[in-house]
Parts: structure tokens; sequence; C-alpha cells
């Protein structure tokens, strides 16, 4: 969503910053609000997560406009955004068999939540709260909460 406010975007590029240089020269590629994601795979409904993230090829090659294979979607929650993306979005995320984890920052306090998808298919919801570290399985990729939320103003006291 675009036109959302400083924390927002600032928390996505410490994230996007974090999961590309993780995942640098390796099959899984990562991609910003720019690129639609369809998670079941027509083209309703059509998102534009913060950050998507996918490990088949087909999502991205040459010409790819559209990713049908997400494994591990952000979206940073603000007060415009957070009905929709814990609800109507993580339902469509959350049916989609490709996808493993649904993460969503806060924009107003430094709390991530991890939805992970378990060995038999249900879903499973981490917290972690300041001075923490998130743990993204799917991609084995452990971001400290302050890397998340540096330069952000958002104090781990908020």
């Amino acid at each position: 969503m675009s036109g959302e406010m400083f924390e927002h975007s600032k928390i996505a590029v410490n994230l996007n910053r974090e999961i590309s240089a993780h995942l640098r020269r390796k099959v899984c590629q990562v991609v910003n609000s720019d690129i639609h994601v369809l998670p079941l795979g027509s083209d309703d409904p059509s998102y534009l997560p913060d950050i998507t993230v996918t490990c088949n090829p087909e999502d991205y090659q040459r010409g790819s406009k559209a990713i049908r294979s997400p494994r591990l979607i952000v979206e940073v929650l603000s007060p415009s955004t957070t009905r929709i993306d814990r609800g109507e979005k993580r339902l469509a995320y959350q049916a989609c068999p490709t996808m493993q984890e649904y993460v969503m920052a806060s924009s107003q306090r430094q709390e991530v939540e991890v939805l992970r998808r378990g060995i038999e298919g249900e879903w499973e919801k981490t917290v972690y709260l300041a001075g923490e570290t998130v743990q993204l399985l799917s991609i084995e990729l452990r971001i400290a909460m302050s890397d998340i939320y540096e330069d952000t103003g958002i104090s781990p006291l908020d």
C-alpha cells in the first residue's frame, strides 16, 4: 500500500535488506511491493505485500509479473492496513499451498508476529518483542528486532 508512514517504509526496507543479504546467490528470491502475489493461483485475489520470498524459478524468470508460489510474505502493519492484513490477506496466504510463513511487523511498537505452517499443515503463531531475535525457518534466517526497527524512532519501550 502506498502512502504509508515513514516507520512503515523503514521497517520494510530494513527487513528487505536483511532478507536480501541472506538470500544472495541462493535459489530463493526476494521482491518488494512492486510485484503482485496471487496466493490462490488466479488473478483474484491479487495483493502487493511489503516483501515476498519465492523459491520457484518460474516466479522470477525474466518478464514475470506475478508470484504464484510465495514461501514467505511480510506485511508491515499500520493503522490503515491492520484489519485487512490480519483478516482477508492472512486467510488467502494461509490457503496457498507453498506458503510456509506469514510475518506481520507492527509499525506502532517493536512487535513481530510470525504465523508458521506446521508439519501437519496447522498454523502456529510466535510473537517476538523488543530485544528478541525473529526466526524465519522457511529461509533459515534469524533477525534481531533491533535490526528490524533500526532508525524507525520506535522505542523498545513503546
